[in-house]
């Protein structure tokens, strides 16, 4: 099976110019989805450029590199005129910031996890709605087929029926009530029509094709719905094993918990402002009246800065050599009172936002646990009477039977057969769509447990048949 989207679309472009139609099987039809979304090819860059910023984010550990220049003329009125150059060459490496570094550094890990959970969750959603779509046109194109077998053989019964009309042996109302049946039916064939083109023109609007076909083209499906499928032995018993893959993997639960990181890094960056950030500064300089600069000086020293919201101090300890006779020491320091009181709000802000996010993730356990047994009972249900349905549905047939044997031997009407035939075609599309509606629910579980399409199949087997 082809996967690389582009040579999929040459082949399928290829493909309805040699033939009148569109032929593509579920996972042809999966990667060009997710090949033309506009979402995920934003949400792709998204995470590149999340991931790019995550590496970038090592520069707060590296030195910081200035190189200054000056170059003065000073004029001195009736005095002698001077110029001046200088060159300085700084260096400033962090020590130590109170782990706030580290703290920012694990902020954009959990940012960069957010971002990576979020288009897993579009790239879901893109799948699942792909799945159901294919799988609503697969059983549209069984429903159209069986209608029109049914309004075939009701064809011909009509002209029987309208012969014995004018033999005598039925009346002009038995025929007249076959006519309307068939009508009827034709009715249905135009409506299931128009409902698989409206289908089709979102399935391929999907794929990032052309959403209209000619009238020449058909969209063909490679696939089916197996209607004999017995659904899988989900069981109450094994619940803690759903919940715990649930736990494990489910997408809004893995992006809850993300959330609650990032708080947790939110509130500890509003607790360590008190914490003291030491860098190590050197500096080479040349100056000198002239090129090339005769004086070389050298400093070296530690600032320190206590980003503490109410008192934000710093200070600086510094000695330096400057020339061959001149060595200089000093301290500095500076401090500012209450320069912004929003921090009280801050503090507060970020324990608030912790507590939201814990107590959603909570709510949204208990959510999990109530959607599960929910959908464990609605499996139970679509099960019970997906089986009772195919044994009436054995019990139409053979009424059925019995009813064209019966007709052949003059012994039932032709408008009885009729109505037995269209109650059995009825019958084997509900089949269908009971089908559909089991798989429907076996994919919201899937989904509630985190699995793919199908990986539930690897987690509960299918019913003995």
């Amino acid at each position: 099976m082809l996967r690389n989207p582009v040579l999929l679309s040459i082949l399928l472009l290829f493909s309805r110019v040699l033939s009148p139609g569109l032929e593509v099987d579920l996972g042809e039809a999966e990667s060009l989805a997710l090949s033309s979304s506009a979402d995920l090819r934003h949400g792709r860059e998204q995470l590149r450029l999340a991931t790019l910023n995550r590496t970038l984010d090592i520069r707060a550990f590296l030195p910081q590199v200035a190189l200054r220049y000056s170059d003065r003329y000073h004029r001195v009125l009736h005095g002698e005129d001077s110029e001046s150059y200088s060159l300085v060459f700084d260096i400033r490496q962090p020590l130590f910031d109170g782990g706030r570094s580290h703290s920012a550094r694990k902020l954009s890990a959990v940012q960069l996890e957010l971002q990576a959970a979020s288009l897993d969750a579009a790239i879901e959603t893109v799948k699942d709605t792909l799945w159901r779509s294919f799988h609503q046109l697969l059983l549209t194109g069984e429903e159209l087929r069986l209608q029109r077998e049914l309004y075939d053989l009701s064809s011909e019964e009509l002209k029987i029926t309208r012969l014995k009309q004018e033999l005598g042996s039925i009346t002009e109302i038995d025929y007249l009530d076959a006519m309307m049946n068939l009508q009827g039916q034709e009715i249905g064939i135009l409506e299931t029509e128009s409902r698989k083109k409206t289908q089709e023109t979102a399935f391929l609007f999907l794929l990032g094709l052309d959403s209209r076909l000619t009238e020449d083209e058909e969209l063909i499906l490679r696939g089916d719905i197996d209607r004999q499928y017995p659904g899988l032995a989900l069981s109450p018993e094994d619940r803690r094993i759903y919940e715990e893959t649930a736990l494990a993997r489910n997408l809004d639960l893995r992006k809850q918990s993300a959330a609650i990181l990032q708080a947790y890094s939110q509130r500890r960056l509003t607790r360590t402002s008190f914490i003291p950030a030491v860098n190590l500064e050197v500096s080479v300089s040349f100056s000198g009246d002239r090129l090339p600069m005769q004086d070389t000086g050298y400093s070296a020293g530690i600032s320190l800065e206590v980003p503490w919201d109410p008192f934000p101090l710093s200070g600086s300890s510094e000695l330096s050599v400057q020339g061959e006779h001149t060595r200089s020491n000093g301290l500095a320091g500076e401090t500012s009172i209450l320069p912004d009181i929003a921090y009280i709000g801050n503090y507060r802000t970020a324990e608030l936002q912790l507590s939201r996010e814990l107590s959603a993730l909570e709510e949204m356990k208990k959510e999990i646990s109530h959607n599960l047994s929910a959908l464990l009972e609605t499996h139970r249900q679509r099960r019970l009477a997906l089986d009772l349905l195919r044994q009436r549905q054995e019990l139409q047939k053979r009424k059925l039977q019995i009813l064209e044997a019966r007709n052949n031997l003059g012994e039932v009407p032709e408008l009885t057969l009729l109505e037995a035939r269209t109650d059995y075609y009825e019958g084997e599309i509900s089949l269908g769509e009971s089908v559909l509606d089991l798989l429907l629910c076996e994919r919201e579980l899937e989904q509630l447990l985190g699995l793919g399409i199908g990986e539930l199949t690897h987690l509960v087997p299918r019913v003995s048949e």
